[in-house]
């Protein structure tokens, strides 16, 4: 009896500010800025196209649903075979599935797409300038030396450079004074292999160094790709995956990308392997 008397007076006696605690404020979702084509096939929901649009009438696509969404909201639209759809600028958040719209939706803006940016050659210039141009002989001859060279353990990567410019139609013609160079990466082994490949290779070449071998990344593409439900989880929607030779990365494309899904793919992969863009930019 005397300990609940106790017990009893502390609580009694006990200040507002211990007592009752406040509760946590809730944030406020995050909201995102997304523009693209708003599509709907008949009577299902709307989504917003991610990725590829099927080229056909009426064009198709995948994407999250958007909500609410009104066509007479909005203008620009086709129609087509049951199928209605538009370019849009949207605002609003996303739980995942569906992109919930907290501003009217407005045209997509007017951009023209920015050229990727040139492919560079990671080695020094020698002396007086990348000169003479190698050939490759037949496509066959061709295809089994990139095949040779691929088959080395710590191969990282390989594409081809254009000090002067890149031909502006055929690249196979490489009419005279556009020199390519070979660049081939490994991650070891340099001196061995820019010796072997030279006694294959008489054309400008660069041996460069890398961080990690192509089946590295390769395997962590194939592990993304297999368990998307584990990515899900931890707020990464993929989009797609693809091994970027040039930069040594595994590119993936989600919905959104943030430090923290960054974070979630370093712990898997290992720093730098993965690389997260997102489709949805924070507002």
């Amino acid at each position: 009896m005397r300990l609940w008397a106790v017990l009893l007076a502390v609580s009694s006696c006990a200040s507002p500010s211990t007592a009752r605690l406040a509760a946590p404020a809730s944030p406020s979702p995050a909201r995102y800025a997304a523009s693209g084509v708003v599509l709907q096939r008949g009577t299902q929901p709307p989504v917003l196209c991610v990725g590829a649009i099927w080229d056909s009438l009426p064009p198709g696509c995948d994407g999250p649903r958007v909500t609410p969404w009104d066509w007479s909201a909005v203008t620009g639209e086709t129609s087509a075979a049951g199928t209605t759809w538009g370019s849009y600028s949207l605002v609003g958040t996303f739980d995942g599935t569906t992109f919930g719209l907290t501003e009217p939706a407005g045209p997509a803006p007017s951009v023209s797409r920015s050229p990727d940016p040139p492919l560079v050659t990671p080695c020094a210039t020698p002396a007086g300038g990348w000169t003479g141009d190698a050939d490759r002989g037949s496509e066959a001859a061709w295809a089994s030396f990139v095949t040779w060279v691929r088959a080395e353990p710590d191969f990282a990567g390989l594409w081809i450079t254009w000090p002067s410019g890149p031909p502006q139609d055929d690249f196979s013609a490489r009419p005279p004074g556009k020199v390519s160079v070979l660049n081939i990466a490994f991650t070891g082994s340099l001196d061995r292999h820019r010796a072997e490949i030279a006694g294959r290779w008489d054309g400008p070449l660069c041996v460069t160094g890398a961080a990690h071998a192509y089946a590295a990344l390769h395997d962590a593409q194939e592990d993304l790709t297999a368990h998307r439900d584990e990515a899900r989880a931890a707020g990464i929607e993929v989009i797609g995956a693809s091994v970027d030779e040039p930069r040594d990365v595994l590119e993936a494309h989600a919905y959104v990308a943030d430090e923290a899904r960054q974070r979630w793919l370093d712990e898997r992969y290992g720093q730098g392997v993965v690389e997260l863009t997102g489709e949805f930019r924070p507002v």
